[in-house]
């Protein structure tokens, strides 16, 4: 008898147990199924790392919706993306797989994973950059945009304003999904970073063919910093070369930053940028001006200059070549000269690019 009852006590625990287990899974896959369908009104994105860029202004400026598996998690591998089977989102936006399609990994960056791509209604080669959310990422106001975006996609709308800049990879279009921004990008072929095209040339590049390189990224920063952008990161992996007509391409605006208080728009309707407004964000144009000096340096020397006393082989580097790097090269954020003071120097008037 005493038995019994300890066998039905022991046997109504085990049921009890059984019941919590189920209760707390069904909490979780709930919570699960819930969260993939739910994109936070402010979600948290993180920056890029790779290949090339181009953008289109959407009628209702919202990003459209991936369609990839709203289950994988920020820290899964991107690689293993894959899209799910429905055709239109609730929003009624045509999703990512619906225009799209998803091909090999070209790359993967501090802020994201690229992969080749497809636009399924012409075939268009295109660039599909893959930015896991993260807590720390940054979301900035772009106007005309009912709420806060990825600073990367808010920068690159900014970028892609008219009159846009050849020499820079444009973004096509965005996607937001429940644990990432989706990027597509300008995709130029053939092409490989300069870089690589440093490596088949032995490391270095006669100052002709340097001018044309340097001129057309001088001007890339320009266009940035005139719409308020401060890119952070120019070097060598960061810029594409278009190998058949040899057009530079700055890519990757992962590590940029809004310049705030220089507005695009007021700087578009006086023409050109007033010289305060360098002045007032100094620091970024030393950034930008010491980076384009030690990409002047990476390409004529073969090497990269870490001091602000850069050594030249006077039989490979002219006079002016070396005082344009010397330029650049000033550590003192009150010395930088402008990117129209290095537009303006004596070096870019010589030899074959002379404009």
């Amino acid at each position: 008898m005493e038995k019994s009852l300890t066998e039905k006590q022991t046997k109504a625990k085990k049921k009890k147990g059984i019941c919590a287990l189920f209760r707390r899974t069904w909490k979780a896959v709930k919570h699960a199924i819930l969260r993939g369908n739910k994109v936070s009104p402010y979600p948290q994105p993180g920056p890029s790392g790779l290949e090339p860029k181009a953008l289109q202004d959407p009628a209702d400026p919202q990003p459209g919706s991936s369609g990839l598996n709203s289950e994988l998690m920020p820290d899964s591998d991107p690689s293993s993306l894959r899209p799910t089977s429905h055709t239109t989102d609730p929003d009624g936006s045509v999703p990512f797989v619906s225009q799209y399609e998803k091909g090999q990994r070209l790359g993967v960056g501090g802020f994201g994973t690229v992969f080749k791509g497809t636009c399924i209604s012409d075939g268009q080669q295109v660039a599909i950059k893959i930015i896991p959310k993260n807590k720390e990422d940054d979301y900035i106001v772009v106007s005309g945009y009912s709420k806060p975006l990825i600073k990367e996609v808010g920068l690159n709308l900014r970028v892609k304003k008219s009159p846009t800049s050849p020499n820079i990879v444009q973004m096509l279009d965005w996607f937001e999904e429940a644990y990432h921004h989706m990027l597509i990008l300008e995709y130029p072929q053939p092409c490989m970073t300069l870089n690589s095209f440093l490596k088949f040339n032995r490391r270095r590049v006669d100052e002709n063919q340097a001018r044309h390189f340097m001129l057309q990224a001088v001007l890339a920063a320009k266009h940035c910093m005139d719409r308020g952008v401060a890119h952070n990161d120019i070097r060598l992996d960061n810029i594409l070369i278009k190998t058949d007509t040899l057009e530079l391409k700055l890519i990757d605006f992962g590590c940029g930053e809004l310049i705030e208080g220089c507005d695009d728009e007021d700087n578009q309707s006086r023409g050109h940028v007033v010289p305060e407004l360098y002045v007032a964000h100094k620091y970024a144009l030393s950034e930008t001006v010491l980076s384009l000096g030690n990409l002047l340096y990476r390409m004529v020397e073969g090497q990269s200059a870490l001091e602000n006393n850069p050594k030249f082989d006077c039989n490979r580097c002219s006079k002016e070549c070396q005082d344009l790097i010397r330029l650049c090269m000033k550590y003192n954020p009150d010395e930088t000269p402008t990117l129209e003071q290095l537009l303006e120097h004596e070096w870019f008037k010589q030899g074959d690019d002379q404009e």
